[in-house]
């Protein structure tokens, strides 16, 4: 009958490559840190240059709708003011109905012809419920 080995078993971190001591097969990491810049790197998005621009396009929109609203919860502006401010009716993270959303602010067109910018309920952003 074979003995059990008593050797020491080490395995390196799938992070940083140091030896984690009395490695468990099922150990993957030399500490919580090394795990967390593991997954971190794993799941950072890419941007390439076409994204980065519109990424900067959208967060322009988004500061010049933040500053037009301040801590009010809707607030109505004309077509100029907004055109002043270099916005691009263009770029929107989303459409639902008449409002199209920059992230976490909204705008709808009026009949009279300003502009209406609110905030966005939570619910039509978080877990993929939206208003009809």
């Amino acid at each position: 009958m074979a003995k059990a080995s008593t050797q020491k078993v080490e395995h390196p971190c799938q992070h940083c490559g140091k030896e984690i001591p009395n490695w468990r097969s099922n150990k993957k990491f030399c500490d919580e840190v090394c795990k967390f810049k593991f997954y971190n790197k794993k799941n950072r998005v890419v941007l390439d240059e076409d994204m980065k621009h519109i990424h900067g396009l959208l967060a322009d929109n988004y500061e010049i709708l933040k500053s037009l609203i301040g801590e009010e919860r809707t607030v109505d502006v004309s077509y100029r003011a907004l055109e002043e401010m270099k916005f691009d009716f263009q770029f929107v993270t989303q459409v639902i109905g008449s409002y199209h959303n920059i992230y976490t602010l909204s705008w709808l067109k009026l009949d009279n012809g300003l502009y209406r910018i609110s905030r966005v309920p939570r619910k039509t952003y978080r877990g993929g419920y939206t208003i009809k």
